[in-house]
């Protein structure tokens, strides 16, 4: 430990944990959302076509389900992780954390609205509010992220370097990456459904594999 910086208080760790505890229950919230997004064919086109044909008509309701589930989980793994090494908190991370949390929220919309116009004319349009919304989660990202490096001394005193230079370097990745991903709608919608997802895949590595690569 840091002789310099004193371990948090017991208020410290419940104040923390109450904001960690806070932002599971959004995500879950908003994770189980994602699913209302798929519809159950009704009997009576279901007698007209076939179930399987309807439910597999749907595709493009799948799609969006799993990037935005992937997309989310990942959001929530690394939000959990970030929490784990702070023992402290300020007014700052509180408001910081609650628009992080409202973008969360905004998934569920640009997840159906992609979901129902992928195969349509304005596609484009919809994959691209997809990836703003997606743009916009990695900007508050790196807005907490921030605002944790100027005041270090919110950290655990038993945080290493690596994790500082780890994490930043991710939230940097993701800030281009979603940038990227916005741009590439405008050429092609499953190019850009496909970055999102490799995203998500690379934020699911673990923070030495990232480093590493």
């Amino acid at each position: 430990m840091n002789p310099l910086q004193p371990p948090p208080t017991p208020a410290d760790v419940k104040e923390t944990g109450r904001i960690d505890a806070f932002s599971d229950g959004v995500f879950a919230i908003v994770i189980t959302l994602l699913a209302f997004n798929l519809q159950v064919p009704s009997p009576a086109q279901a007698d007209e076509v076939g179930l399987l044909t309807l439910l597999a008509q749907q595709w493009p309701a799948y799609l969006a389900l799993i990037v935005s589930f992937a997309l989310i989980g990942i959001m929530w793994v690394n939000h959990h992780r970030m929490f784990q090494f702070i023992g402290r908190t300020d007014q700052t991370i509180k408001y910081l954390n609650l628009l992080l949390l409202f973008s969360i929220t905004l998934v569920p919309f640009t997840a159906r609205l992609v979901g129902e116009y992928i195969q349509q004319r304005d596609a484009t349009i919809a994959a691209v509010i997809y990836g703003l919304g997606a743009l916009f989660i990695a900007i508050c990202y790196n807005l907490l992220w921030q605002h944790l490096l100027r005041h270090r001394e919110l950290f655990l005193a038993t945080v290493d370097r690596g994790f500082f230079e780890g994490t930043t370097q991710a939230y940097w990745i993701g800030l281009g990456g979603y940038t990227v991903a916005v741009l590439a709608a405008f050429v092609n919608v499953p190019l850009s459904m496909g970055i999102h997802l490799a995203l998500a895949i690379y934020f699911a590595l673990p923070l030495r594999v990232r480093r590493r690569g």
